[in-house]
């Protein structure tokens, strides 16, 4: 009895603590322009999205829909500058990003943040708290300000999902142990 309870305790923790990887990458599945229509969607564990923007001569900020999917949690969001190329006369470069509820960029923004690209510290959106519950939501950049010329950045943003368990699925479970302990009580006698 104990082994059974063992074995599945292991197989909800390797089922509940997958890692999922970079799951957009702009270099590789092409440009994230402003409001695109293109909806990423999480699996649970980390969820990175490379990509670069430009405030100066060029423009190019990006912006996204994302999914959480039934029986998820977005637990945190971590805005990154990787690296970047920055005019030297440049003394101030930030932009702003609102998160919107109902996706495609309309209904109510949920939450603004600063990032400050001159600064390699990460920035955290939402942070040990779950927040978003299931739906589709929108990253936009909100405003762009700068003294000087500006320059290019890579960013990374972290997207840390968590599995919550349904409680159909917590049953079904509950019954397939208990079968398996039946099983094993008639088997003994």
């Amino acid at each position: 009895m104990k082994k059974i309870l063992a074995i599945g305790s292991l197989l909800c923790a390797l089922v509940g603590s997958s890692q999922a990887a970079v799951i957009y990458d702009e270099s590789i599945n092409g440009d994230l322009a402003t409001f695109s229509n293109t909806t990423l969607t999480f699996s649970a564990g980390s969820n990175t999205l490379l990509g670069s923007a430009a405030f100066g001569p060029t423009t190019d900020f990006d912006g996204f829909l994302f999914n959480i999917g039934v029986g998820q949690v977005l637990n945190s969001v971590t805005y990154r500058v990787l690296n970047s190329s920055i005019d030297p006369n440049t003394t101030a470069l930030t932009e702003g990003y609102s998160l919107y509820s109902g996706g495609h960029y309309q209904g109510a923004s949920l939450f603004n943040v600063t990032l400050n690209i001159l600064s390699q510290v990460p920035v955290s959106a939402i942070d040990n708290s779950p927040f978003l519950s299931p739906g589709v939501y929108a990253i936009s950049p909100s405003f762009l300000s700068r003294s000087g010329n500006g320059g290019s950045w890579n960013y990374e943003v972290v997207f840390n999902v968590t599995e919550v368990p349904e409680p159909g699925s917590l049953a079904l479970a509950g019954l397939g142990l208990s079968g398996l302990l039946v099983a094993r009580r008639r088997k003994q006698s």
